[in-house]
């Protein structure tokens, strides 16, 4: 078990073990026929269910005001918004166009990518884009507390007012959970604030973020991001991230041999991430799976895929693991349905990849499905998944 999954554990536990706390000293006790309407007029289960309603609305109006505060300091800090997801719903710019479709992401409810401005004055800051989400968490729960105590502080206030001021807290609540999790300034099962916001703390860590968000969104490196500079940012908390994309690059130039050499570091890196070594080890088979000749991708596939990885690669649909699998299902196994169900996913995928990115994602994938079509002449109706 990593760091980053015993911290992750830590602050669940602290969480989970918070909210019992309050349910059980402060909901449970306003549960009587005296102090809720809902009790009252109703049964237990009936003001349990009141309850799980305010923390599904608690959810949802934070995760939309969390992604809202990281689009306001993302404007603060002179960057472009790519993409707004909120709890899987992903809205983006499409040739002026607000556009929206189902998306995964990488954060506790939510994830806003962006990217530095062109030719801004000054170097892009994120620290606004780190910081808002917390800042605005805090102004919620000060609200919250101000109308709990206005509603409950009135005299003769009715019992189903007061069961609304506990629904408000409840939300509050739900805030301070998620705030308590995003200022955590450790690195955790998903992406949070207080994390980044430690390490973007010096201008080279800056710097580097930078250079991750350009070419983790566009696909390309950018002219500041040379060997040399590239080199110097090695050492910078971001390095896993930017190696990774760098790695990216060289795949699409058919670097493979450097672009390996780069996964290998990248996995070997004890400080690296779950999500970034398990995406490093599928493109470590994604390459030798291509550049390996047929009668030798057997071997590698037996002794180096497990049944867990080739499960794992099966059931993520990201244009990176279809383009891998299908590699697998295709010469190894020899699976024409296998082939035909993972590539009918590679179209929607592939329309989900932000638009400077898909020259490069185009191009890995098509490799990976014209191998496939060699190896099987007759599979003609194949041909009609190439990008």
């Amino acid at each position: 078990m990593k760091k980053e999954d015993i911290s992750g554990l830590s602050v669940w536990i602290a969480i989970l073990g918070g909210i019992a706390v309050y349910f059980y000293f402060v909901i449970r006790p306003h549960g009587t026929i005296q102090t809720s309407y809902v009790f009252g007029a109703t049964n237990w289960f009936v003001y349990v269910l009141f309850f799980f309603a305010a923390i599904i609305v608690g959810v949802i109006f934070n995760a939309i005001l969390f992604e809202l505060a990281h689009a306001a300091g993302a404007k603060a800090g002179r960057y472009e918004i790519v993409s707004i997801n909120i709890l899987g719903f992903m809205f983006f710019k499409d040739q002026g166009k607000t556009k929206f479709h189902m998306a995964r992401f990488d954060g506790l409810t939510g994830e806003t990518k962006i990217l530095p401005k062109k030719n801004a004055k000054k170097e892009p800051n994120p620290s606004a884009f780190l910081l808002f989400g917390s800042l605005f968490y805090g102004l919620e729960i000060v609200l919250v507390l101000f109308a709990y105590l206005l509603i409950t502080s009135v005299q003769n206030t009715n019992t189903f007012a007061v069961d609304w001021a506990y629904f408000i807290l409840t939300i509050g609540v739900v805030g301070g959970a998620i705030l308590f999790y995003n200022i955590v300034p450790l690195r955790l099962d998903s992406l949070n604030d207080g994390y980044r916001l430690r390490l973007v703390g010096s201008r080279k860590n800056r710097h580097a973020f930078n250079q991750m968000l350009y070419t983790e969104v566009t696909g390309q490196i950018s002219n500041e991001l040379e060997e040399k500079a590239f080199k110097e940012t090695k050492d910078s908390n971001f390095s896993a991230d930017i190696n990774l994309n760098k790695a990216y690059v060289l795949m699409s130039e058919e670097k493979f041999g450097e672009a390996e050499s780069i996964f290998k570091e990248i996995i070997d890196n004890k400080k690296s991430s779950n999500k970034i070594v398990a995406t490093a080890e599928n493109q470590i088979i994604y390459i030798n799976m291509l550049t390996k000749p047929f009668e030798e991708v057997e071997a590698y596939c037996g002794s180096n895929v497990s049944m867990d990885k080739k499960r794992e690669l099966a059931s993520d649909k990201s244009l990176g693991s279809i383009r891998t699998y299908i590699l697998i299902a295709g010469i190894v196994d020899k699976s024409h349905y296998e082939c035909l169900r993972a590539l009918e996913a590679s179209r929607k995928s592939y329309s989900r990849v932000p638009d400077p990115r898909k020259p490069l994602e185009k191009a890995l994938f098509n490799k990976a499905l014209e191998k496939v079509i060699i190896a099987h002449p007759s599979w003609e109706e194949l041909k009609s998944f190439i990008l």
